[in-house]
């Protein structure tokens, strides 16, 4: 069993709280009691008042609600994105390369990310010279936010070994050399390779970090993405596997390989994650039917044939795994959709819960055949508030038609297609609020979802597109008791603040790990404080 479920023997009463279950039976109470590390009762303060427990908190009418559920987490790149040069505040090639010089003083390859390079006066990458004239001796690695292009020093492209045939080097056509830009299959490679030079010690704190900072925003259960196509024997599932216990939320691994024999082989149920069947708008590779407004001739890439996807989809259904793969534009949703249906038509279509994860550009009658073949979708509504504003990124790539359509949660929905929420972190930061935020807020109001629907996407859906809504995502006995306490009601709260509400309790498994309740006198409690 590689998921972690934990349990204690003491119990913990919370009384006096505005509590919502997303209990369709019980949707509103004051009090929990919690036993063993599950719900055990449920309702008014009064008739838990005779109610036994090691430990009782007083709510104090905070609004509280099932721990938070992120589905798409990328932990191992979060965790090290803590440690690396943030870039975000660079608004010109001059700081990028301050911050780099800054941030090289520790020594070692040097890491940075967060790069958006239409926000530096340039509008461009830094190139592999400006990099050199930086660093020349040591690897300098830049990522772009969307990690899905990079930039490279000269003495990065030799420790990496990088062909020059690889797909996705960038060359400077006059010259035949490489620009230092990375794109497609060379991105993806530079990318493992860099993860598989990172010791075992700074992944285990990678992983403890990133799990420490989504349990402080509220996240008791993460969907957490492990390795890579290419090593599905990597040391970073080892590490992690090692430290469950330690680890402040609860993982559920999708494993990012196409080897349905090893992922059988590991005792999983589900294989894939960020299988790249397509790229994103950012770096312009995301794939649609129609050209890119600011790149004309360009309509993205497919990063897989059909008869690859097919099979891949072929083997895995053989053998009941839950799939999940990335797929932005529509072109790569539509070839996803194909595969699909050529497989279930010969399978049947059972209650597997395939996933797409993102489809962030799904035509109407996409939507309907999604639904029909019980096809689930891991979005990201905090794209929205990164590049959905009013001649954002989306406008510049799209126009605005097409951007007014992206991220259409409200429209899947009425479809009939179930949706759970996620970060995408490091690609934008754990933070569940801001998701919902963004979801109740999206630019187009045909698009947008209720305050209930947007916490849902973080809570029961979550659970559910994991094969978890009998465990979790509700306040309901039985349930593992993860619970999160807000400092405001998202319900009775200004649509456009929801962003400013703040986490002040979570509970996970039965565990106080942070309680910043008024009189509390403790910022936090970590685990391992149990009920003391």
């Amino acid at each position: 069993m590689v998921e972690k479920t934990g349990s204690t023997g003491k119990s913990l009463l919370l009384c006096n709280g505005q509590i919502h279950t997303l209990d369709e039976a019980k949707p509103l109470a004051e009090a929990v009691l919690i036993e063993s590390g599950k719900f055990r009762r449920v309702g008014s303060n009064d008739e838990l008042s005779s109610a036994h427990a090691s430990r009782k908190l007083d709510l104090q009418g905070v609004a509280v609600f099932p721990g938070f559920i992120d589905s798409h987490v990328h932990l191992l790149s979060y965790g090290l994105s803590l440690r690396e040069v943030d870039l975000t505040s660079a608004s010109s090639i001059d700081d990028v390369l301050d911050m780099i010089t800054n941030a090289g003083e520790k020594g070692g390859v040097v890491r940075a990310s967060l790069l958006d390079p239409e926000s530096l006066r340039e509008g461009r990458y830094p190139t592999r010279a400006e990099l050199d004239s930086v660093f020349k001796e040591r690897a300098v690695f830049v990522k772009r936010r969307d990690e899905h292009s990079s930039v490279l020093n000269s003495a990065a492209f030799k420790l990496l070994g990088l062909s020059g045939e690889m797909t996705g080097i960038e060359v400077d056509p006059s010259t035949g050399e490489p620009t230092g830009v990375l794109r497609q299959r060379a991105n993806q490679v530079a990318l493992e390779r860099f993860h598989g030079m990172i010791d075992e010690g700074e992944m285990k704190n990678a992983y403890i970090e990133g799990c420490w900072n989504a349990a402080e925003k509220g996240v008791t259960t993460l969907h957490c993405l492990i390795g890579a196509d290419e090593s599905p024997e990597r040391k970073d599932w080892k590490i992690l596997k090692g430290i469950l216990d330690e680890l402040p939320v609860r993982i559920v691994p999708y494993f990012q390989t196409r080897d349905v024999d090893k992922i059988l082989g590991m005792g999983l149920d589900r294989i894939g994650g960020c299988i790249l069947v397509d790229g994103s708008i950012g770096s312009r590779t995301a794939a649609f039917s129609e050209d890119y407004c600011d790149d004309p001739g360009n309509k993205g890439c497919l990063y897989l044939g059909d008869e690859e996807l097919t099979s891949f989809f072929e083997l895995s259904e053989k053998v009941n795994l839950q799939i999940a793969v990335h797929a932005i534009g529509d072109r790569a949703v539509e070839q996803v959709i194909n595969c699909y249906e050529k497989v279930l038509a010969k399978s049947g279509v059972k209650d597997q819960r395939h996933r797409i994860e993102h489809a962030e550009y799904v035509r109407e009658e996409q939507f309907e055949r999604i639904a029909r073949l019980n096809i689930c979708l891991g979005m990201q509504p905090a794209f929205e508030g990164f590049w959905g504003q009013t001649e954002g990124m989306y406008e510049r790539r799209l126009g605005k038609d097409r951007a007014r359509r992206l991220n259409s949660f409200n429209t899947a929905l009425k479809h009939g297609v179930r949706i759970a929420g996620g970060s995408d972190a490091p690609i934008t930061p754990v933070d569940p609020i801001y998701g919902i935020h963004c979801a109740v807020n999206h630019p187009s109001e045909e698009s947008r979802l209720s305050v209930e629907r947007a916490i849902k996407m973080f809570t029961e859906g979550g659970a559910y597109i994991a094969h978890k809504e009998s465990e979790i995502g509700v306040i309901k006995p039985g349930y593992l008791s993860d619970v999160v306490g807000l400092s405001a009601d998202p319900f009775s709260f200004k649509p456009d603040k929801i962003k400013d509400i703040q986490v002040v309790l979570v509970i996970q498994n039965g565990e106080v790990l942070i309680n910043k309740l008024p009189g509390s006198g403790q910022a936090e409690a970590r685990r391992g404080a149990g009920y003391a």
